[in-house]
């Protein structure tokens, strides 16, 4: 383990599309492709934090995942031999974590997905067999758990939902590839959890989003249609949802955020195209208990924020202060903590930075 040393990074905002900014909150690099000191972190692609303020990060090139304490202090959880047993880990890319502070995280290409308990004790908890029955994993992209410590695993390939209890017990909630059931969802990527239990998931080639109720109900609540007004859905690959169980869900291909409500409207909040400036590939978000929305683009390395009251504000970008050489390289992840920081990956530049919330609170 060692401490890296915060880089205080300012960046400057440009006179934004929405209106007019004066400055950019401060971005600090909490760490970098040194990993701890003795394990490095190349392609740093899902991020999550937990109550007690710390950060976890997997490395999608370097197979490992790290926890940053708030101190600074920086240790890896897991690597490539995964659990020492045979069972691999391959290309991380999603990780959760419980409230007992145990930590999920999936193998994309080594089709596992792993716990890590506060002790370090790693157990595998899903393989390629998924339920046993007929339902693998194949490419698992994301994982989630819920407030009983129920794991939710999302399968790209297979086009699965499984559920694994605390006691393992392994279920299938959405399998995309059986007939005999009223929707149809293809490349599932992405996962969110409401307070009361439901399941959301996006489907990047089904250009849809389904609900999986807690009695396993499946439903669909928003298609390629996408939002009322025209604004369609175009491979989806994130999502997120706020206390009063709204859903946001972020467009890759159609570069755009939409909003289901629990009423079922659908509305689009940050559009693919502002004042005859194109904006390209929406690749993550988050939101805070308050409906702040906070999403990343590929296309132009930046983040953006959405207010509640609707108004988008461009944050940063890639010529504008990010990382200790001016730029930051596909932004692929963004996490809030519970203290309203923010946390984003630079899956191109290998580094994770924090926008701390008083300096998003005091931007414009």
């Amino acid at each position: 383990m060692r401490w890296i040393g915060v880089l205080g990074l300012l960046g400057m905002l440009l006179t934004g599309p929405l209106g007019v900014a004066q400055s950019a909150p401060q971005a600090t690099v909490v760490m970098d492709a040194s990993g701890d000191g003795n394990h490095r972190l190349r392609g740093p692609r899902g991020v999550v934090t937990d109550d007690a303020g710390n950060v976890y990060v997997v490395g999608l090139m370097s197979h490992n995942a790290f926890r940053i304490a708030p101190d600074g202090t920086v240790t890896q959880l897991i690597d490539a031999e995964g659990d020492g047993k045979g069972n691999a880990l391959r290309s991380p890319r999603s990780l959760a974590v419980d409230r007992e502070g145990n930590v999920f995280v999936a193998g994309e290409r080594s089709d596992t997905v792993f716990r890590v308990t506060p002790g370090g004790k790693i157990t595998l908890m899903l393989g390629p067999e998924g339920d046993g029955q007929g339902a693998p994993v194949d490419h698992p992209s994301n994982v989630a758990v819920d407030s009983a410590g129920n794991l939710y695993v999302a399968s790209q390939v297979s086009y699965t939902v499984h559920k694994v209890t605390p006691a393992g017990e392994v279920t299938t909630l959405v399998n995309g590839k059986r007939t005999d059931v009223p929707y149809q969802i293809r490349r599932p990527n992405g996962l969110a959890i409401d307070a009361s239990g439901n399941v959301f998931t996006v489907g990047a080639k089904t250009n849809n989003a389904l609900r999986i109720a807690p009695d396993g109900g499946v439903i669909e609540i928003a298609s390629r249609i996408g939002a009322s007004d025209g604004h369609g859905l175009h491979f989806p690959n994130d999502a997120a949802v706020d206390a009063a169980g709204n859903l946001y869900i972020c467009g890759n291909n159609s570069a755009n955020v939409l909003r289901v409500k629990p009423t079922g409207e659908v509305d689009q909040l940050a559009p693919p195209a502002l004042e005859g400036m194109a904006l390209a590939a929406c690749s993550s978000l988050d939101v805070r208990p308050d409906g702040t929305v906070y999403f990343t683009r590929l296309g132009e390395y930046s983040l953006w924020r959405i207010a509640p009251d609707g108004a988008v504000d461009l944050l940063l970008r890639r010529d504008e202060g990010w990382g200790p050489s001016g730029k930051i390289g596909s932004p692929r992840a963004v996490a809030i903590d519970r203290s309203g920081n923010l946390f984003v990956s630079g899956f191109g530049s290998h580094q994770v930075y924090r926008l701390d919330a008083e300096a998003l609170a005091a931007s414009p």
